[in-house]
């Protein structure tokens, strides 16, 4: 489809994709459902969910479609709000091809609009892989300079990504899929400056309800601008890319749409905070567990993390729940001495723990150079954890692949576990297993 422009060439593939998936799309699909599922729950008893439930309500009211977790709102307002859920932990899975988290926006939108139109598992698990394709293929053509230059990628991407979901599960044909994406640009928006605030939380439930409006926009027949959208002059790749922007039409000419999913496989979080902070965490653990650290015998602390992820995480004094989820300080401190982090090491209690402002004091974060073409998460840049004891005893531990990623992945045993200390239903971990595609989304345990 080389005169296609990327919008048109996704949307034709997605137009004729409502048959069976792969055994291997399908287990993604399905285990993306589950994990995010289970981050709503967990985010429904949180202040930032109560903040946004009163702030939707008063725009839309009370309406007839539910809430995971909990709610009514209307169609918008439910994808709005499953959004800000899903990621108020930030708990939900990511990539890294893009930078982004692409379960939380694209399925709070389709799961408002799956609970409105009577849709099936099935419905849902294939218009994820829709969404998938969109912000996978757009990522790989920004490149990661668009996250370095400042966007938060999930904001930028994922109403496109949740517009193309939205319309085919609402089963527009190509052209329509199509201009749902072009309508779903016009919505891109968000600054990494709003990291460790509410705000952040709040972006992936607006790129929910944009991704919502601009499928339905599409659906009543709306027009909108289409091909110079992408790659003209003015358009989303120069407004949103880099000099070193690949390009769509360099993605369009070596990728297979469809297969997404099988080159960029999802990432799933172990702990509940920033991504950037996973393998520093892992390294913390790794070093308690294998040495029996005593917290009380440690000198100090030091994290060697490329300096591109630093600038994310480098909260020094956390007092949020949301600030101390982009301190790296804070999670490893808390990390070696519990030995694991749940939703509960994020509550105010444990931010002023004394023993944990102690350890903290005892971190310090070492920014390593790397490569200006270096790719997210690269394992060519690992990070290093290097622990110095008072007897002048020094450990170190290096992460390259992350806990969760593509190398080494969570099993359904984990997502398990996941879904208990999140405080979702039992019954949730059932739609791992195959089989069930033709049931109601709406008469699962997601609702």
């Amino acid at each position: 489809m080389p005169n296609l422009d990327i919008a048109s060439s996704i949307a034709e593939w997605a137009g004729r994709y409502r048959g069976d998936m792969s055994p291997t799309i399908e287990r993604e699909a399905r285990r993306s459902l589950v994990d995010t599922a289970s981050c709503m729950f967990g985010g429904r008893t949180t202040a930032v969910s109560a903040l946004a439930e009163k702030a939707i309500s008063l725009e839309s009211g009370e309406g007839a479609v539910s809430i995971v977790g909990g709610g009514m709102l209307s169609v918008g307002g439910a994808a709005f709000l499953n959004g800000v859920r899903s990621h108020a932990l930030d708990f939900d899975d990511y990539e890294f091809v893009g930078s982004t988290h692409p379960s939380a926006p694209i399925l709070a939108a389709l799961l408002a609009v799956g609970f409105r139109d009577g849709l099936t598992v099935g419905d849902i698990l294939r218009a994820w892989t829709v969404g998938y394709e969109v912000i996978v293929r757009l990522g790989e053509s920004l490149g990661f300079g668009h996250y370095l230059s400042g966007w938060h990628s999930t904001s930028t991407l994922g109403p496109i990504a949740a517009a193309a979901a939205c319309a085919h599960a609402m089963d527009l044909p190509s052209e329509r899929i199509a201009a749902a994406m072009n309508m779903g640009s016009s919505v891109s928006a968000g600054l990494q400056h709003q990291f460790g605030t509410d705000m952040k939380v709040a972006h992936v439930g607006l790129a929910a309800r944009g991704g919502v409006f601009a499928a339905q926009y599409a659906r009543v027949g709306a027009v909108a601008a289409s091909g110079l959208v992408w790659d003209g002059p003015l358009g989303f790749l120069a407004n949103f890319g880099t000099p070193t922007s690949p390009g769509t039409r360099a993605v369009l000419a070596t990728r297979i749409i469809g297969q997404g999913i099988m080159d960029h496989p999802v990432a799933r979080k172990s702990w509940p905070s920033c991504s950037y902070t996973q393998r520093p965490i892992e390294a913390a653990i790794g070093l308690r567990e294998n040495h029996q650290i005593d917290p009380t015998s440690i000198a100090s602390i030091a994290i060697h993390s490329p300096a591109p992820f630093v600038r994310v995480v480098s909260i020094a004094e956390p007092t949020t729940s949301a600030e101390a989820r982009f301190s790296v300080r804070y999670c490893v401190a808390r990390a070696m001495l519990c030995g694991v982090l749940t939703p509960a090491d994020f509550e105010p209690a444990a931010l002023s723990e004394p023993d944990t402002r102690a350890l903290m004091l005892k971190v310090s974060i070492v920014p390593e150079q790397v490569p200006d073409d270096i790719q997210d998460l690269s394992p060519e840049a690992p990070d290093r954890l290097v622990v110095t004891l008072q007897s002048g005893q020094r450990l170190e531990k290096a992460v390259a692949y992350v806990r969760g990623g593509p190398k080494n992945p969570m099993t359904d045993a984990d997502l398990t576990r996941k879904a208990k200390a999140c405080d979702a239903p039992a019954e949730l971990v059932g739609l791992l297993a195959e089989g069930a595609l033709s049931i109601p989304i709406r008469s699962t345990a997601i609702f």
